[in-house]
């Protein structure tokens, strides 16, 4: 049997996980699709077109993983698809 002192530290350690993971994620992706721009621009040999567009993109990007973290509750798991609302329930509850 777990002990609660056990447990807590195992929670506030998924916690630090997940929090790691979207800022890395968020970092990532606007360094790659930034990236992506300016190999574009670099390739073409014209402005800053690509690395603005790849700027934008990647803000998007952002703005989609934030979403996720506030619909499912900092879970990076998303409901299965043909799940019902208790399951959906259980995703954002962390019980899963």
């Amino acid at each position: 049997m777990i002990s609660d002192d056990t447990r807590r530290a195992l929670q506030g350690n998924a916690q630090m996980m997940q929090s790691w993971n979207l800022g890395i994620n968020l970092a990532a992706g606007m360094a790659v699709f930034s990236g992506l721009g300016w190999f574009v621009d670099h390739y073409r040999g014209e402005g800053q077109t690509g690395i603005l567009c790849g700027a934008g993109l990647g803000l998007l990007y952002m703005v989609y993983e934030l979403w996720k973290a506030v619909r499912y509750g900092g879970s990076a798991t998303a409901p299965r698809a043909g799940a019902t609302d208790q399951d959906d329930k259980n995703v954002r509850e962390g019980r899963r």
